[in-house]
């Protein structure tokens, strides 16, 4: 028989570790506005290209991909973007990234708050670490598009 769960132990946070995994420069073209539905505003930004680097890989990021932002009615935006980067060897690896914006005007903390959680599918072989991590991530504004960085999960 197991013990008792203790609910009331120490904050154990410090359990988990971040490293960074890969960083992408994606240039987004003229944000389309697709327009008010029953549960918010959508818009998308189409990613038009970019490129990475990342432990052990570098490449690009191929145009053609999608970030839709959902702005609901309490003021937080879902972001949900789906992509594919080419490593430099050729490899192609789709990035499925979403989470959640809070700007400054509606943050308890008082600055924007946007959280995602990357999940990628690389084919067997080299990059396939990928496939087997947890992840998360942060996206900053740039001219012409964004910085996302992505950071591995790990127990410490």
């Amino acid at each position: 028989m197991r013990p008792a769960p203790d609910l009331d132990g120490p904050d154990d946070h410090d359990r988990f570790g971040l490293r960074l995994a890969l960083r992408l420069s994606v240039t987004l073209g003229p944000d389309e506005t697709v327009g008010e539905s029953y549960d918010g505003l959508r818009r998308n930004y189409p990613i038009t290209g970019g490129r990475f680097i990342g432990r052990d890989m570098a490449g690009e990021v191929i145009g053609s991909g999608a970030d839709i932002s959902h702005l609901r009615g309490d003021g937080i935006a879902l972001i949900d973007a789906l992509y594919r980067i080419r490593t430099d060897d050729g490899t192609i690896i789709i990035v499925h990234n979403s989470g959640l914006y809070e700007d400054e005007t509606f943050s308890r903390s008082g600055r924007n708050y946007l959280v995602t959680r990357p999940v990628f599918t690389a084919p067997n072989g080299r990059y396939d670490w990928l496939n087997r991590s947890l992840f998360i991530g942060t996206v900053d504004d740039m001219d012409g598009g964004v910085l996302v960085s992505c950071y591995e999960v790990s127990l410490v």
